[in-house]
């Protein structure tokens, strides 16, 4: 599940981009709770601690639609307890936003798919 860029309209003259590039700058922990990028990261380590969702506003494409997807890097730290000791680890994971625009100008962060295959391999 590797960040890549998608097939879609040039993205240079789309009066949407700022609205959709501040919305991205907004991410935060609840968004990852409501899409369900949270339980990726949860698994881990015991205590996952997020410190940026970097969405990258260069790497905005226009889908079909109303639809958008954009590249970004998730940084956070992961914690483990080792015989009472805390070890702590800084990682940085490629993630895909996708979402849509509402007819009201409304920006919706629909997904959050982040790659762990580092931690899989």
């Amino acid at each position: 599940m590797r960040a890549r860029k998608a097939a879609g309209r040039p993205r240079d003259n789309d009066a949407s981009l700022p609205a959709i590039s501040q919305r991205l700058a907004e991410l935060s922990h609840s968004d990852l709770e409501t899409t369900g990028a949270w339980s990726v990261l949860d698994q881990l380590s015991q205590r996952t601690e997020v410190e940026l969702l970097d969405a990258d506003p260069r790497s905005i494409v226009m889908l079909p639609g109303s639809d958008f997807e954009a590249a970004g890097t998730a940084h956070v730290t992961l914690n483990f307890d080792d015989k009472g000791d805390t070890v702590r680890m800084p990682e940085s994971l490629p993630m895909t936003i996708r979402g849509h625009l509402e007819t009201d100008g409304e920006v919706v962060v629909q997904s959050i798919e982040l790659d762990t295959s580092a931690f899989h391999a």
